[in-house]
């Protein structure tokens, strides 16, 4: 039993530690950015904790942040533009409305972070995890997400022409309305994804996953500017290729009835379940 409470009583100390290093680092940071990053110079081994920190609606132009300790912080509506943001955890961490243009985000931990109408455009998010992340109506015009982990990511219309996204993991995420005119998504999974109303014109699919991607149309195909044999395809496209960026596409009516089938039971199990 005292073992217990002496280790209970290191845990709070700890917590009341990290809360006070959080206080001391935002108080800094909203002083002045620039002498933020010239402390985090002189000290560059210093852990930077800004755990559940309220920062939003702040200056924060060119934030040197990287590596940082930020999960459940508030971002919302901050000006993060061209901040250094490399290797920062970032677990759900709120950014509604930021400015992050031109933002690096190289190698950060965003799972479950809310970017809800953000400004990503041009920013790097190479090898990033935004797993579960909320990106509806972001900005992430020729964003760099190559390889990117965005599994089931909601990025119902979301901007993203231009954007990098070779190696990009989309499976499962909501495309709903998105705009990928132009996008490269060379070589990324989107199986499973939903690209209902989704504009792919001008994209690159050269050995994209398409696999189980629900709503996907052969009007949408059409529009794409390149794909290969090794793009795979729903079971209820058929496209063959004819030529150099030249190719034919079937939909086959059985396939999507039995799509929209399985699509509206799952939808009746689901409400069954939720009326138990």
């Amino acid at each position: 039993m005292k073992i217990l409470v002496q280790v209970f009583s290191f845990l709070i100390f700890l917590s009341l530690t990290a809360n006070t290093h959080a206080q001391e680092n935002v108080s800094l940071l909203k002083e002045s950015v620039q002498q933020w990053n010239k402390w985090r110079e002189k000290n560059p081994g210093a852990i930077s904790d800004f755990r559940g920190a309220d920062l939003s609606m702040s200056n924060l132009l060119g934030a040197n942040l990287s590596m940082s300790i930020l999960s459940m912080s508030n971002f919302s509506m901050s000006n993060l533009l061209g901040a250094d943001l490399r290797g920062a955890i970032l677990r759900e961490t709120t950014f509604a409305d930021a400015n992050l243009r031109g933002a690096v985000l190289a190698d950060a931990n965003l799972r479950g972070a809310i970017l809800e109408d953000a400004n990503l455009r041009e920013a790097i998010l190479k090898d990033a995890n935004l797993q579960d992340v909320r990106l509806q109506f972001a900005i992430l015009r020729g964003a760099d997400l190559q390889g990117t982990n965005l599994f089931m990511s909601d990025l119902r219309g979301a901007s993203l022409q231009g954007a990098n996204l070779r190696f990009a993991n989309l499976q499962d995420a909501n495309l709903q309305n998105a705009d990928l005119q132009d996008a490269n998504l060379q070589n990324s999974s989107l199986r499973g994804a939903n690209l209902q109303s989704a504009s792919l014109r001008g994209a690159t699919l050269n050995g994209a996953n398409l696999q189980d991607a629900k709503n996907l149309s052969c009007n949408q195909v059409s529009s794409v500017k390149s794909l290969d044999k090794d793009t795979k395809f729903p079971n209820y496209l058929e496209v063959k290729i004819t030529g150099e960026n030249q190719w034919t596409c079937k939909e086959l009516k059985e396939e999507i009835d039995k799509q929209e089938g399985e699509l509206n039971s799952k939808a009746k199990q689901e409400t069954e379940r939720s009326v138990r």
